[in-house]
C-alpha cells in the first residue's frame, strides 16, 4: 500500500485483513482515519502519521535552531521540538580550535560566542529518553548564522538527502534544516580581514569583539547585490508556496521550482498571490511529469 494522505473519519481499509494502529480505529464500516495524515501499511498495521507535528530529531540529523537560553554550561536551542534542545560548551570549537577541557572563563564568557536570538546551524549528537536532543557544532560547517533569511516550513515536508548544505546556480547558499527550518544566504562572503579569519581558522565561533565570523556565515549586516537580494527573496516565496501548497522540499525541486516562476516570467511579489501559486505549482507538476515520461 503506497503513503496516500487520509481525512479525518475517512475509511481506509473496509476488507477486515488489516489491523489498526495509530492515528486510526476500527468501526463496523472498517478501519477509520482520526487524523489528518499520510496513511501508510507495516506488518498488518495500518497507521496514520499526522502531517504536521514537531520535529522528531535522530542523531546525525542536520537542524538549525534560535538561541533561546543559557543556563549553566549550555545553550538552550529552539529547534521547533516538542523541548528545547542543547548544545554544550564543549561542543562547539572554541577560537584557535583549541582541543582543550572548558574552564570557568569560558563559560563566564559564553554570550561572547551565542546569546540569546543568535541563530545557529548544528547536528543532532543524541536524543535523550524524553525526546530532547543534544547538539554539536564541532564540524567547520555549522556556527553562528547571520546575514541572511531564515524560512519556517513544516519538517515533515524537508527530503532527507546526502547533503543538506546546498549551492545554487544564482547565487544563493542555503541550510536545508530537517527541523523545517531553513536558511538563506549570500553565496560568496564579503571579507574584510582576512587575517583575522586566518586566526581563527577551525572555530564554529568567533567572538563578537573581533567583528569577524566564521567562513559558515558572513559579516552580519554586510551588503550585496540587489540580484542576490531578490533571489533570496524569490527563493523564500518559493518555499513559502511549496509549505503551502504541501510539496516535499529538496534542494533540486526548489532551483527547478526556481528557474521555472522565471521561464513563466512571474515577479516576486507574484508568488505571494495563493491563485497564482497554486497555478504555479499544478503547471510546474505537468512539466516535470511531461519530461519524466519523454525520458
Amino acid at each position: 500500500m503506497s503513503e496516500t494522505i487520509a481525512l479525518p473519519g475517512e475509511i481506509i481499509d473496509e476488507t477486515g485483513d488489516f489491523v489498526n494502529g495509530h492515528g486510526t480505529r476500527q468501526t463496523s464500516r472498517g478501519i477509520v482515519s482520526t487524523i489528518l495524515g499520510t496513511a501508510s501499511l507495516q506488518n498488518k498495521f495500518l497507521s496514520v502519521k499526522p502531517l504536521r507535528t514537531n520535529y522528531q530529531g535522530e542523531v546525525g540529523d542536520v537542524v538549525v535552531g534560535r538561541v533561546v537560553e543559557i543556563v549553566q554550561h549550555q545553550w538552550k536551542i529552539d529547534v521547533h521540538s516538542k523541548l528545547f534542545a542543547g548544545i554544550k560548551l564543549g561542543a562547539i570549537n572554541l577560537p584557535g580550535n583549541e582541543l582543550r577541557i572548558k574552564d570557568a572563563t569560558d563559560e563566564l564568557n559564553m554570550r561572547g560566542f551565542l546569546q540569546e536570538g543568535d541563530l545557529i546551524s548544528a547536528e543532532v549528537q543524541k536524543v535523550h529518553a524524553d525526546g530532547s536532543l543534544a547538539l554539536h557544532s564541532r564540524n567547520l560547517l555549522y556556527g553562528r548564522l547571520e546575514n541572511g533569511i531564515l524560512v519556517k516550513v513544516a519538517s515533515s515536508l524537508i527530503v532527507r538527502t546526502k547533503q543538506h548544505f546546498f549551492t545554487f546556480s544564482f547565487g544563493v547558499k542555503s541550510i536545508f534544516g530537517l527541523n523545517g527550518y531553513i536558511w538563506l544566504s549570500p553565496s560568496s562572503d564579503i571579507d574584510i580581514n582576512q587575517q583575522l579569519r586566518e586566526d581563527y581558522a577551525g572555530a564554529s565561533f568567533i567572538p563578537r569583539t573581533s567583528n569577524v565570523l566564521s567562513d559558515s556565515s558572513a559579516l552580519p549586516f554586510s551588503p550585496f547585490e540587489r540580484g542576490t537580494r531578490l533571489a533570496m527573496a524569490r527563493l523564500r516565496n518559493i518555499l513559502l508556496l511549496m509549505n503551502s501548497e504541501w510539496e516535499p522540499i529538496s534542494p533540486q525541486v526548489v532551483e527547478e521550482l526556481f528557474n521555472f516562476s522565471h521561464k513563466q516570467k512571474l515577479e516576486v511579489i507574484d508568488l505571494l498571490n495563493d491563485q497564482i501559486g497554486h497555478k504555479l505549482l499544478t503547471d510546474f507538476r505537468a512539466y516535470r511529469l511531461s519530461n519524466a515520461a519523454s525520458t
